[in-house]
């Protein structure tokens, strides 16, 4: 069993920023929710709906390290939680994971399945270029971000999925295949 606290802000941020990527497919049931990985030193969020892949980590001192699927629900109800402005929250994670908060608590077993290694798309560019522009025109990820003015994308080649980044988050868009909105 391993535990750690974040910032109720924090974790609803990170929260926030990975959610719009996840899954909405019954079929794909183990993408359906975000994926928290916790090592001693921070928080890795990720979610991916096949198509689209977003990861932010927060910096955290835990007491060990381990990893579980959030379902969607509980993601989004974390989200949407009264939180006070310092408020922490304390996570205790096993087979299951828990967040205590004031007065209250959330608990879930996780998704049983095995998250996808996401990290092996992460494109590794050999001559990368960077392109800003404003982030209206990807309306998922400027939710994500908020109104920020603008985002970095950073292209390999028209066959990789294309990095966008906003501070310590990573997004991914992977490219279309057959024509346009082929997806």
């Amino acid at each position: 069993m391993i535990h750690f606290t974040i910032a109720a802000t924090k974790l609803q941020k990170a929260l926030k920023t990975v959610a719009y990527a996840m899954s909405k497919d019954e079929k794909r049931y183990y993408l359906k929710g975000v994926f928290f990985e916790v090592t001693k030193e921070k928080l890795t969020l990720t979610a991916t709906d096949g198509h689209q892949l977003a990861t932010t980590e927060v910096e955290i001192a835990s007491s060990g390290e381990l990893s579980i699927i959030v379902p969607d629900n509980v993601a989004l109800q974390l989200i949407k939680a009264k939180a006070e402005k310092d408020e922490e929250i304390l996570v205790t994670m096993d087979e299951s994971i828990e967040f205590e908060f004031k007065g209250s608590s959330v608990r879930t077993s996780g998704i049983d399945a095995t998250f996808p290694n996401y990290k092996r798309v992460m494109p590794k560019y050999k001559n990368p270029f960077e392109i800003s522009f404003n982030s209206g025109y990807l309306e998922n990820l400027r939710k994500a971000v908020g109104k920020k003015s603008k985002l970095t994308i950073i292209c390999g080649n028209p066959d990789e999925a294309v990095t966008v980044r906003d501070g310590n988050s990573t997004f991914l868009l992977m490219p279309m295949r057959g024509g346009l909105n082929s997806a």
